[in-house]
């Protein structure tokens, strides 16, 4: 009986020090995604103690990006996304058209950018938005589009180089671009 309780609680041991040596080895990581003007973009895995400044360090930011409108001292959390900006998106925000900055939204409009800070431009200060031209607007302003990134920008730039957009819709002829993203679009856009 001895040796039966003795096997019996050294498993009971075995396995409590298992359960153990597991929590102390778990740190709680979080999973969080960079992505603009840095070397190195992608997803990140880290502790989730860390701050905005600690992530792009990891990214390594490019001697073209501009944090000015980031949060670098924010805590990040699990499944945030943080879009850094270059000095020229920036600029042309500033300068070239005004946009209503909404809280965890920055330079792109449509697209959450979790690690911004909260912006307020008050109504009458607002600029109306011009619209960006199909067959005109160079790779930056096209960028600045909901839904528009950079390969979606060269792709709108190949397809006038071949054909002249003729109705807004014709935008639909780029791939990657469907009805859901033209709808977001249409109201921004021009010939």
């Amino acid at each position: 009986m001895n040796i039966l309780f003795n096997f019996k609680t050294l498993f009971i041991i075995s396995i409590f020090l298992i359960v153990i040596g597991f929590s102390l080895n778990s740190e709680n990581k979080i999973i969080v995604e960079v992505k603009g003007e840095v070397k190195n973009p992608g997803i990140y895995e880290i502790k989730s103690e860390k701050i905005v400044q600690d992530v792009l360090n990891l990214a390594e930011l490019t001697k073209y990006s501009d944090t000015s409108q980031i949060n670098l001292s924010r805590k990040v959390y699990d499944e945030m996304v943080i879009i850094v900006p270059t000095k020229e998106e920036i600029n042309n925000l500033t300068i070239k058209t005004a946009y209503k900055v909404i809280e965890n939204e920055c330079v792109c409009p449509k697209i959450i950018n979790d690690s911004c800070i909260s912006l307020t431009v008050p109504e009458d200060e607002m600029i109306k938005n011009e619209k960006i031209s199909l067959n005109n607007a160079a790779k930056e302003e096209l960028m600045t589009l909901p839904g528009i990134g950079e390969t979606k920008a060269d792709a709108i730039i190949e397809y006038r180089k071949l054909n002249k957009f003729n109705k807004l819709e014709d935008i639909m002829n780029i791939k990657g671009i469907g009805k859901s993203i033209y709808e977001k679009l249409k109201d921004y856009i021009s010939l």
